[in-house]
Formats: C-alpha cells, sequence, structure tokens
C-alpha cells in the first residue's frame, strides 16, 4: 500500500473550544492512538506524526465504522455483518459472531461493556459485555447512525426516521421522520444532549435524549456524513462532502472547507486532539479542537470510520 507524508496546514478561523478540564493532566498518560477504518478491510492506526501501523483486515471487508472505549477495548463494524473487537489496545482483532450478513453502519460504546450496532434491514443489536448482542425489535428500514443514551440508544436512518429504544422496554420506537437523509448522530457522554446530521446541510438539535428535534442552520447545503458533541453538550463538530466542517459553539454555527475529499468521520479528544478522515485515504489532525488542521494521505482506500482510544473525549 502506498503512503504519502506531505503535510498541509489549513488554518479554519473556526472558533476554539477548550478541553475537558476533568481529563488527566497530562495527555499522554491517557493516548492509546488513533484508528481508522475504511474499504477492503483497512484497519489503521493513526497517530499524528508517527508512520502509520496497519491492521488491515483478511476478508478485506469494507469497514464503515469503530469506537473505542477504555485505553484497551475497541470495536469496528462493516459489510456483511463483519464486526470485530480488541482488548489489548489493537494489538490483536477477534471477530465477532453477530449471526447476520446485513451491512453495519454504525457502533458506539459508552462503557467497555455497554455497546451499540446499527445497519441496513433495521438491524439494532445491544451488547452488556462488548461480547454478546441481542437484537433491539421494532426497527424498520437502513440505519446510518447510533449512539448510546442515559436512558438507551438513538438510531438514524437513511429514509430520515429518528428512532429512540429506552433501557428494559421490548421494542424501539420511530419518534420523528425527517424529509431527507440522515447518516449519523452523537451525544455527549452521559448527557441528553446530542445531534443528528444528513444530507444537505442538515442539522438536528436534541436536549431531551433524543425525543425532540430542532433544525440547526448550517449555512452550508453539502451533506453532512458525521457529528461529534462535546461532552458538557455544548459545542458540535460535523463534517461532510467536498472537505466541509461545521462548529456549532452555543448559538454560533460557522463553516469551512479544508479539503476537496468528502470527509466521513471525526474524533477529538480530551485535550482537542483529532483526527477526521475521508475519502482515498485522508486523515486531517488537530491539536487545537479544530482550529487547524494539518492532513496527510496514509492510504489508497477511502477511509469511513474513525476514534482513539483513551478514557478522556473531547
Amino acid at each position: 500500500m502506498q503512503r504519502f507524508s506531505a503535510f498541509v496546514l489549513v488554518g479554519l478561523g473556526l472558533i476554539a473550544s477548550g478541553c475537558s478540564d476533568d481529563g488527566p493532566d497530562d495527555p499522554t498518560d491517557d493516548s492509546g492512538g488513533f484508528w481508522a477504518v475504511g474499504d477492503h478491510g483497512a484497519v489503521l492506526d493513526v497517530e499524528p506524526e508517527q508512520e502509520t501501523v496497519e491492521h488491515t483486515m483478511e476478508s478485506g471487508a469494507n469497514l464503515r465504522a469503530i469506537t473505542c472505549n477504555g485505553a484497551a477495548r475497541a470495536w469496528y463494524v462493516g459489510e456483511a455483518g463483519a464486526a470485530a473487537v480488541t482488548e489489548d489496545g489493537g494489538i490483536n482483532w477477534h471477530a465477532l459472531a453477530l449471526d447476520t450478513t446485513k451491512t453495519l453502519r454504525d457502533v458506539a460504546s459508552t462503557t467497555p461493556s455497554r455497546v451499540a450496532i446499527a445497519g441496513d434491514g433495521g438491524t439494532l443489536l445491544l451488547s452488556t459485555d462488548g461480547h454478546e448482542f441481542t437484537e433491539v425489535a421494532g426497527v424498520q428500514g437502513d440505519l446510518t447512525g447510533v449512539d448510546l443514551t442515559p436512558e438507551g440508544l438513538v438510531a438514524v436512518g437513511g429514509d430520515g426516521g429518528i428512532w429512540h429504544y429506552e433501557t428494559g422496554q421490548q421494542f424501539a420506537a420511530e419518534v420523528d421522520r425527517v424529509g431527507r437523509q440522515l447518516h449519523g448522530v452523537d451525544f455527549g457522554d452521559h448527557t441528553p444532549i446530542g445531534a443528528a446530521v444528513g444530507a444537505d446541510g442538515l442539522m438536528l438539535w436534541t436536549e431531551d435524549g433524543g425525543y425532540t428535534w430542532t433544525p440547526i442552520a448550517t449555512k452550508t447545503s453539502a451533506d453532512l456524513f458525521a457529528v461529534q458533541v462535546k461532552m458538557d453538550g455544548t459545542e458540535a463538530i460535523a463534517v461532510g462532502a467536498a472537505g466541509t466542517v461545521v462548529r456549532v459553539t452555543g448559538s454560533q454555527v460557522s463553516h469551512t472547507t479544508i479539503a476537496s475529499v468528502d470527509l466521513r468521520a471525526v474524533h477529538i479528544d480530551a485535550w482537542g486532539r483529532g483526527a477526521v478522515v475521508g475519502d482515498l485515504g485522508h486523515v486531517f489532525h488537530t491539536s487545537d479542537a479544530g482550529r487547524e488542521f494539518y492532513g496527510e494521505t496514509v492510504s489508497g482506500e477511502n477511509l469511513r470510520g474513525v476514534d482513539a482510544l483513551g478514557e478522556r473525549h473531547w
């Protein structure tokens, strides 16, 4: 696989954000590296300013998403039911037997054992140990994004449906349906505040755990593919088509372009270090929570998901 090491510094002119003030003082004490997944089984350790390390899947299935929790555990999912977990910070990955051949499009975790997976054909799976998954019934349509909430989980679909599941209930329920495709959803850690993004610059905001949603004017028509909400729910950053980055800070919204390729996923940690990944193997790193990015090409594959091992997120 060909690699490139040319770096480009891109100033975004976005509103700077602070880091979490309750994380460790030294970020190196908490760093387990940034991990990206993508087409043809690409699993890459993309720690900034270090050589990319490959852990590519033998099956070569196209991978869609990755989630990390703590310093050692992570899960990725993809096409034809592909899914795996690591218990040792990515040194070894072990396949999960999920009894499905559907495309799995997103995975989320809030503890080292509480994990949710969403995919085509109404596939919505939940685990309380990180290994064994049970189906959440009642969902229809192809799901494109999922995240866990204090009360349960929220999933979004390509048909604009928003599904809510409360822990202990028998079925998930559709709480809203919008007129455009939804591509991603994220909640601040242990808060009811979250955001969903989709086609034509769509962003929706919730402060009640996903029961009701309010549109936010993003001032862009670019499709948005992924979003991350700050731990305390005060800010959000979204990425999308043609290098678009949208930032929400309180009532202020800004957007800019940092590349010519589509950006597929974003993750920022508690110290403002982050990575955005996209098509044609592009990775854009930030050390200041998105005020500036510098880019590198680490693979020839389209990269679809990114997360970081460590105890604290943005």
